[in-house]
């Protein structure tokens, strides 16, 4: 049982060290947003702009400077986008994207 009771602690620590306190020595803030989850985001806005008759080269400038410390209400809009028009799919919504002209 103490064996148990130590591995837990020591699984625990090391995932402390991996997704949070290893983040903050390289100057990241908290790994809210994945790498996955930003490009996402990034290409839905891409779509929507697409939508709004926004020219390719604009959107892609425009998306490029979106980043993890983007206003919550974008992570919102891209997210009920790709709920409604993707039933809540990711890679499908990205891949069109990139058929579009998408650069992430």
């Amino acid at each position: 049982m103490e064996i148990l009771i130590w591995g837990l602690a020591i699984f625990g620590a090391y995932m402390l060290w991996k997704n949070v306190i290893k983040g903050w020595l390289l100057g990241r803030k908290l790994p809210v947003v994945t790498d996955r989850g930003l490009l996402a985001v990034k290409a839905a806005m891409y779509l929507l702009m697409l939508e709004d008759n926004e020219r390719p080269e604009t959107a892609n400038a425009e998306v490029g400077k979106l980043d993890i410390e983007m206003p919550p209400m974008i992570i919102h809009t891209a997210k009920e986008f790709i709920n409604l028009r993707y039933a809540g799919k990711q890679l499908p919504m990205i891949a069109e994207a990139w058929a579009k002209g998408f650069r992430g």
